[in-house]
């Protein structure tokens, strides 16, 4: 747990060379180790997307079949967290930040799919900085559910961010 905090709530963690100390010092093979760690920050990662609770932390472990130290691990998340939580906005919003957007609504008028015909569309345009002077164009379209499923997770994640800041 503490090399896959490391690596998610510092920038710059080594993870590599943080796994071959681990492996030598309690003499575990290093794959074993890179392989639970991995594991491990995919895991946390996905608590964090999901802004999973102290609370829920036992109940996400147990679906996996980790339940003897669900509870420590949850007080370790408790205090680990919001760091983890500061440290992928930062990365986040360093390096993909929205420069521009340019939207396009429209109706589909002709098909040869008749359940599509008359459909609602949005064309997004996004230009994204992609950090260090490099510029990267995206083009995402969306049907009407899908941009309303885009719009509340946008307004999740502004809720987040606000609480974090």
């Amino acid at each position: 747990m503490t090399l896959a905090f490391g690596f998610i709530a510092r920038p710059g963690f080594d993870l590599p060379a943080e796994v071959a100390a681990f492996s030598a010092e309690h003499g575990v093979k290093e794959k074993k180790v890179q392989g639970l760690a991995r594991a491990t920050i995919v895991f946390l990662q996905g608590c964090l997307a999901a802004n999973v609770s102290e609370a829920n932390i036992a109940g996400e472990l147990a679906k996996v079949g980790v339940t003897a130290q669900a509870a420590l691990i949850g007080k370790l998340w408790k205090f680990q967290s919001s760091a983890a939580m500061r440290a992928t906005q930062g990365r986040t919003l360093e390096f993909n930040s929205i420069v521009d957007m340019e939207w396009k609504f429209g109706v589909t008028a002709a098909t040869d799919e008749l359940e599509r015909a008359g459909g609602t569309f949005l064309q997004l345009k996004l230009t994204l900085d992609k950090g260090g002077g490099v510029q990267d164009t995206e083009y995402i379209e969306l049907s009407l559910p899908q941009f309303y499923e885009f719009l509340h997770e946008m307004e999740r994640a502004n809720a987040t961010m606000q609480q974090f800041s």
